[in-house]
């Protein structure tokens, strides 16, 4: 049925409500903009970060096509430095964040370390470049996924390894093959 066919008092009695929807919406509109721009305020004033990892897919360049392969962080021990035990599932902490100096520090199973720490639009980001080569990038997005998680200021982070391995056959060929994880998870803000 068109406005136009409605009875003259139906038609007053619509358009209140038409206004309070619209202004309904554009609550929930300011809203969500004001939660982002306060979850990237968090994060981006954060001090340290803790962050786990669940998740991930890992890519070995052994062959013309690369291996791929989907995995799930292991909560079963191993032994560590000193006689620990770690776990993959284990958490890493971003210390000592300052955006404007560019540093912050890792802290993470086997040791600490200094990475360089950035801030873009899209979230926070720090680069570590481990001593065996490569380069580590962990990105942590500055919008939280759901309100919950904004509560408790929990971020969606990803964490990409570029390296090299060595090769399934290495004892033969001494072969090292470029590889690639990614791991998916969420840094909390701990400080």
């Amino acid at each position: 049925m068109s406005m136009s066919s409605l009875p003259p008092a139906l038609k007053r009695a619509r358009a209140p409500v038409v206004m309070t929807i619209l202004c309904g919406l554009l609550a929930v509109a300011t809203s969500a903009s004001a939660t982002d721009e306060s979850d990237s305020s968090r994060l981006l004033n954060a001090k340290s970060l803790r962050c786990t990892f669940t998740t991930g897919v890992s890519a070995f360049f052994d062959s013309t096509r690369p291996r791929v392969e989907q995995f799930v962080a292991s909560t079963q021990a191993r032994p560590g430095p000193g006689g620990t035990e770690i776990r993959a599932t284990d958490p890493i902490y971003l210390d000592s964040i300052d955006y404007r100096a560019g540093t912050a520090r890792l802290i993470a199973q086997l040791g600490a370390g200094s990475v360089s720490a950035h801030a873009s639009p899209a979230g926070v980001y720090f680069l570590d470049q481990p001593a065996l080569g490569g380069i580590v990038v962990y990105f942590v997005f500055s919008r939280a996924i759901s309100a919950l998680a904004a509560s408790l200021g929990e971020f969606i982070v990803v964490s990409t390894i570029h390296t090299t391995v060595p090769s399934d056959d290495f004892s033969k060929n001494k072969r090292w093959v470029p590889a690639t994880e990614q791991s998916y998870g969420t840094c909390k803000i701990w400080r």
